[in-house]
């Protein structure tokens, strides 16, 4: 996990992330989401941002944002309930949490989205910009960026 940085190199993106994030959040709900999960489609922890606010970071700030996301697979595993959206009631809610649960590392994104109404803060996701290698490697198209690169 994290290419080779150290944990206190580690430790000081994801306080810039948690700092980001928190900005964001005054004005946006960010959304962190565990994307897939059903079936034979794989789980992804995905951090989604509107594109404008992602274009206005820095270089710096985006890989503290994406080293967020990678991990996130660690939150999930741990309290995959805090990521489903289903009732506790529906038929498939178990075999969810554990997918959730079993989520692979390198499973993992960041897209952003253009806003399609402003005024209720909704996002178009459009655009995956970078992705954890296990999950570029799976994904037949390639979009974004790979995480080594």
């Amino acid at each position: 996990m994290s290419n080779g940085i150290t944990p206190n190199e580690l430790a000081q993106h994801l306080e810039t992330a948690k700092r980001i994030l928190k900005r964001i959040e005054a004005w946006w709900p960010v959304a962190e989401q565990v994307r897939g999960g059903v079936g034979k489609i794989p789980a992804v922890a995905t951090l989604i941002l509107p594109k404008t606010v992602w274009n206005d970071l820095s270089k710096e700030k985006q890989v503290s944002l994406t080293f967020y996301a990678e991990n996130m697979i660690g939150d999930i595993r741990n309290h995959p309930e805090k990521y489903l959206t289903l009732p506790s009631s529906a038929p498939i809610y178990q075999s969810m949490l554990a997918n959730y649960r079993n989520i692979s590392d390198g499973f993992w994104a960041v897209v952003t989205g253009r806003f399609i109404n402003e005024d209720s803060k909704k996002l178009m996701v459009d655009s995956s910009l970078v992705k954890g290698d296990a999950f570029w490697d799976y994904e037949q198209d390639k979009f974004g960026v790979r995480a080594s690169s």
